[in-house]
């Protein structure tokens, strides 16, 4: 072989190797990765809203603006799907503790009635409420930020505007995740 031929097969081999991990690469990613559609989007965020349990405390012949996002990724093991749902409403600051209450009932219900298994519920009116759920192949939590308090008009002590805030972040799985369970014994001779 000369020295050109050499010299030719040396600069294509790690040329050749590159392509190769370029190529592993991509076979890997569209196996092993999981990517957002509608199908690993549960049924309770596609349908999710706090709108009507807001609604509810709003005072009548305010404006109530509600705004919603919605966002997805990939990801190795999983898609990751997330929602946050906010607006600002005028309500009776006696009611501020019965809205997040509405709220947090509200929510548990959705979740019910799409089929998920509550996992932990915890929180509070005062310092919001946070829920871990499992339904079908996706795991996810939802957190209910505490009442913010946006306006109060001069002179009134009937009304407030303040900013409900509610996100929920689903991570969806190709085969439906098992739940942990703890048990504790003791060692000691009875």
């Amino acid at each position: 072989m000369s020295f050109r031929a050499k010299l030719v097969a040396v600069s294509i081999f790690p040329l050749a190797l590159a392509g190769l991990a370029v190529f592993v690469s991509l076979i890997q990613q569209r196996f092993f990765n999981v990517y957002p559609t509608p199908e690993t989007e549960s049924a309770f965020l596609k349908h999710y809203t706090p709108e009507l349990a807001v609604n509810k405390f709003r005072l009548k012949n305010n404006s109530f603006g509600w705004q919603s996002s919605m966002s997805a990724g990939a990801g190795r093991e999983f898609a990751t799907h997330s929602g946050d749902f906010q607006g600002d409403v005028a309500i009776d600051p006696k009611c501020w503790m019965r809205l997040m209450s509405s709220i947090s009932e509200d929510l548990s219900a959705q979740l019910s009635r799409d089929g998920a298994q509550i996992l932990n519920q915890s929180g509070d009116a005062l310092d919001g409420f946070h829920f871990d759920y499992k339904l079908g192949k996706s795991l996810g939590s939802v957190a209910i930020s505490p009442l913010r308090i946006v306006s109060v008009p001069r002179g009134c002590t009937c009304q407030a505007v303040v900013h409900v805030y509610v996100s929920v972040e689903e991570k969806y799985f190709r085969k439906e995740p098992g739940l942990i369970s703890v048990r504790q014994t003791s060692n000691r001779a009875p």
